[in-house]
């Protein structure tokens, strides 16, 4: 479907949610146009659609299949966005968590998901390798971010990998009602719960909020909260991208006087708030 067009309802019974928010993009032609800002860098949706089908390719190397879960714990960052619509194409599940957290929080999310393989980059690494020796079944670790030097027996260098990897992907032909990923609850009762979502859950949930404000092609949005937050990952990066707007990354810790200059920088259209932030940004 390209903007402005209806989606079909009931949904058709092969849905895949990886394809539905990016593969979109190519076949209205927008390939050239500028999907992610990061850093220095602008990505075209093009440049986000080969990466994320070189990750797949990698998942799929590792060994992740139809229903297999994968564990993102890194940064918000180009390679988060492959990562997550990449488990997808591939029919695998995907789960992330927050890059503070301890190692015995990490351990009891990789008891509870048991992922095929955790994408990780050098902010939780060494913590997610203290979780991980607790745990005993085999999981692979994808290090973001690093080289082949310096990783141990299971973890494998995300960049060497997706360097080597084919550019096409042959997506899963995946049922509406599969399941495409999880969410997790805030832990106020107890230890977060992983809710899981079926494919056909993403697509409503962008239609309705598609139906109230719709992103356009030249927008540009800015997110406060990290992608690892629904709501930041949602509204903040996959109903943009669907509709071809423009979604600014960056891997720092979000404060005022950050969110100030990323603002002077891109010209944001939108700005995604919380507001514990609006509040430090009205005391700037």
């Amino acid at each position: 479907m390209v903007q402005g067009e209806q989606l079909e309802f009931p949904l058709p019974e092969q849905l895949n949610l990886g394809a539905f928010f990016l593969d979109v993009n190519l076949e209205a032609g927008r390939g050239d146009k500028t999907a992610l800002y990061y850093k220095d860098s602008a990505y075209s949706f093009r440049d986000l659609w080969l990466l994320t089908n070189k990750v797949g390719n990698v998942l799929r190397e590792l060994g992740v299949e139809a229903e297999d879960r994968v564990l993102l714990i890194l940064e918000d960052s180009p390679d988060w966005v492959a990562a997550w619509l990449g488990t997808m194409k591939v029919g695998g599940v995907g789960t992330h968590a927050f890059t503070y957290l301890k190692a015995h929080d990490y351990a009891y999310l990789l008891n509870l998901v048991r992922p095929k393989a955790v994408v990780v980059d050098g902010t939780a690494l060494e913590r997610v390798r203290e979780a991980a020796a607790e745990v005993q079944y085999r999981k692979a670790l994808l290090v973001a971010g690093v080289s082949d030097g310096g990783l141990r027996e299971g973890e494998f260098s995300l960049r060497a990998m997706t360097s080597a990897a084919g550019e096409r992907l042959e997506v899963e032909p995946t049922h509406r009602d599969d399941i495409a990923f999880w969410n997790f609850s805030g832990g106020t009762t107890g230890k977060p719960k992983g809710v899981p979502h079926m494919h056909r859950d993403g697509v409503v949930g962008y239609e309705s909020f598609n139906y109230l404000l719709g992103y356009r092609t030249d927008d540009i949005v800015l997110r406060v909260p990290k992608l690892f937050f629904h709501y930041s990952r949602d509204l903040g990066l996959l109903y943009p991208v669907r509709n071809g707007a423009a979604v600014v990354l960056f891997p720092e810790k979000t404060t005022a006087s950050l969110i100030f200059a990323l603002i002077r920088k891109y010209r944001p259209t939108v700005l995604l708030n919380v507001p514990t932030m609006m509040r430090a940004m009205l005391q700037t």
